[in-house]
C-alpha cells in the first residue's frame, strides 16, 4: 500500500500518516531518523531507498541529505573505495553502474543523489560490439529496480538495460513533437522490421495511412518519455522510405509486415544491435524461452501506456489448437459469430496461458525467441482478442514465411532508390512466365545467405519484383 500523508488531526510538529494499514501520528524527528536509517548509501555513497521500511516519507530534496549533495549523473559520484570500480583506466573514464530505482524521487529524471566527485570526470563512450546479431548480454551500466514492488515482480516485467538491443519506436513527426506510432526491430544498419498495420490500414468506418508522413525511428530507448541521464543515449534517424510487403492485404491483415529504410545508418553499440533473424522454413511452435517487449498498455479499453519498456514471456502456440480455441470463443470478438476464425501461413500464434500478453500500443514490437544463446526474431505483434484473456492466444505476424521478401528488400536496397514506390497488389495477378521474358540490370547476392531452395521459387514466381533485382542466392 503507498503510504499517504494527510496534515491535520495530528499535534503541531506531528504528521499523520498511513503505515501498514494503521493511522499514526509522527513527528518531524521521528520521521527524519525513519529516513536517514533507511536512506542507505552504496560504495559511492549514493543515497538509495531500496532499503526504506514501510511507512517511512523519505520524499525529501536531495540537498537535504547533506553538505555537497547534487543531483548527477552517476558516473560524476565521488568513488569511496568500494568494491564496484566505475572508473576504466584504459580508456581513462567513468561509467554509469550501479541500480536505478523506479521508486526513488529524490532527483529528477533518475539521476543520482551523490556528493559530486571534485575532480573533472570524462564519461565512457560505448564502442561497438563484436558478438554479431541477436545479442544476449546486456550492457555494463546501471540496473533497473523498483523498491516499492519485490525484486521477482519487477524481473517478469521490467526489460533491463541492453536487455533486448534490437528493440526500436518509431513515430511520427509533427511540428516540435513526435508522435508514438508503434514498435519495431533493428535488422539491419539501416533497416527495422515493423508492421503494416501500423502504417497503413482499413477498417469499415475508417483508413489509417502514414506512409507519406514524416516519421523517425528510435533505437537503444529505455523510457519512452524522457532521456535519462544515467540511461546510455538513444539514436534517433530520419525514415527515407517505407516498403510494406506488396502482398499485404489491409482488410485480412495477411503478410502483415513492412520494412522502414532510414537515411542513417545506427552505430552498433552495448544497448543497440540488429536481432537475428530466421529461415524461411523454421518453425517455432512450442518455443517457450520467447519474449514480447513494448510500451504498451495493461488494459484494452481503458489504456494507460508504459513509460518504461516491459517484456513479457509468452510461448508459441500452434496454429491448429489456436484456431479450434478463438472459434470456440468467437461470438466474445465477433459482431459476425458465424464467421470461421482462420490462422493463416503468415500469421502466429503467442499466448494464452495467463493473463500475460501484449496489449494497445504494442503493435509492430518484435517477439523473440532464444535460440543458440542469440536472440531470432519470429513474430511481430499484430493484433489480439483484448488483452490477457485467459487461454486466448494472440496473433502475430509470423517473420519466417516473410524472409524471402525481407531478404529481398535487404539485398536490394541499397541499388534501388526507389524500392519503397512498389505497388500494393495481389499475388493472384502475377504470371510466372513473366520472369524469362525480363533480366534485371541489377543482381546482388542474399545478405541473409539464403540459398536457392529457400527462395529461388519463390522470386522467380514475384516477376514485378525479379525484373528489378534479382537476388543470386547460395
Amino acid at each position: 500500500m503507498t503510504q499517504q500523508h494527510i496534515l491535520h488531526d495530528c499535534k503541531r510538529g506531528e504528521e499523520r500518516i498511513l503505515q501498514r494499514g494503521e493511522v499514526r501520528c509522527i513527528s518531524a524527528d521521528e520521521e527524519d531518523d525513519c529516513c536517514l536509517r533507511v536512506a542507505s548509501a552504496d560504495d559511492f555513497d549514493i543515497r538509495v531507498v531500496s532499503g526504506a521500511q514501510q511507512g517511512c516519507n523519505c520524499t525529501r530534496k536531495c540537498e537535504d541529505l547533506g553538505q555537497n549533495y547534487e543531483c548527477v549523473e552517476r558516473y560524476l559520484c565521488d568513488n569511496t573505495g568500494g568494491s564496484v570500480d566505475i572508473y576504466n583506466a584504459k580508456d581513462q573514464c567513468y561509467r554509469n553502474v550501479g541500480n536505478i530505482d523506479l521508486a526513488d524521487k529524490t532527483c529528477p529524471n533518475h539521476l543520482t543523489c551523490c556528493r559530486k566527485a571534485k575532480e573533472p570526470r570524462t564519461k565512457c563512450v560505448d564502442t561497438e560490439p563484436s558478438s554479431g546479431c541477436g545479442r544476449i548480454s546486456g550492457v555494463n551500466g546501471p540496473g533497473i529496480i523498483d523498491s516499492d514492488l519485490s525484486g521477482k515482480v519487477l524481473e517478469d516485467y521490467a526489460a533491463q538495460i541492453g536487455e533486448f538491443p534490437h528493440m526500436c519506436l518509431f513515430y511520427s513527426k509533427r511540428g516540435s513533437f513526435e508522435e508514438f506510432r508503434g514498435g519495431a526491430s533493428l535488422i539491419g544498419r539501416n533497416i527495422v522490421l515493423t508492421t503494416a498495420t501500423k502504417l497503413y490500414y482499413m477498417k469499415s468506418d475508417k483508413t489509417l495511412d502514414i506512409r507519406n508522413e514524416a516519421l523517425g525511428v528510435r533505437c537503444g530507448v529505455l523510457n519512452v518519455k524522457n532521456n535519462e541521464a544515467n540511461l546510455p543515449d538513444p539514436q534517433d534517424r530520419t525514415v527515407t522510405d517505407v516498403v510494406i510487403h506488396p502482398e499485404y492485404n489491409p482488410t485480412l491483415l495477411t503478410h502483415n509486415i513492412a520494412i522502414l529504410i532510414v537515411k542513417d545508418p545506427f552505430n552498433y553499440v552495448n544497448h543497440i544491435s540488429p536481432v537475428c533473424l530466421p529461415s524461411p522454413s523454421d518453425s517455432f511452435t512450442g518455443s517457450r524461452e520467447c519474449y514480447s517487449s513494448g510500451w504498451g498498455a495493461d488494459k484494452y479499453d481503458s489504456p494507460v501506456y508504459s513509460d518504461f519498456l516491459k517484456k513479457v514471456k509468452l510461448p508459441v502456440v500452434d496454429s491448429t489448437s489456436c484456431s479450434r480455441t478463438v472459434n470456440q470463443n468467437v461470438e466474445r470478438f465477433s459482431n459476425n459469430p458465424s464467421k470461421t476464425f482462420v490462422v493463416y501461413d503468415d500469421w502466429m500464434c503467442v499466448g494464452g496461458e495467463g493473463i500475460a500478453d501484449t496489449c494497445r500500443g504494442d503493435g509492430g514490437s518484435p517477439h523473440v525467441c532464444k535460440v543458440n544463446n542469440k536472440w531470432v526474431q519470429v513474430g511481430a505483434v499484430a493484433f489480439g482478442f483484448g488483452c490477457g484473456e485467459v487461454g486466448i492466444p494472440s496473433i502475430y505476424s509470423a517473420v519466417a514465411p516473410e524472409m524471402c521478401w525481407i531478404d529481398w528488400v535487404m539485398s536490394c536496397q541499397a541499388v534501388m532508390p526507389k524500392i519503397g514506390e512498389l505497388e500494393i497488389a495481389s499475388i493472384d495477378g502475377f504470371d510466372v512466365r513473366q520472369a524469362s521474358n525480363c533480366r534485371s540490370d541489377v543482381v546482388v547476392q542474399s545478405v541473409n545467405s539464403l540459398s536457392s531452395r529457400d527462395c529461388g521459387e519463390w522470386l522467380r514466381a514475384r516477376p514485378k519484383l525479379y525484373c528489378q533485382c534479382e537476388v543470386n542466392y547460395n
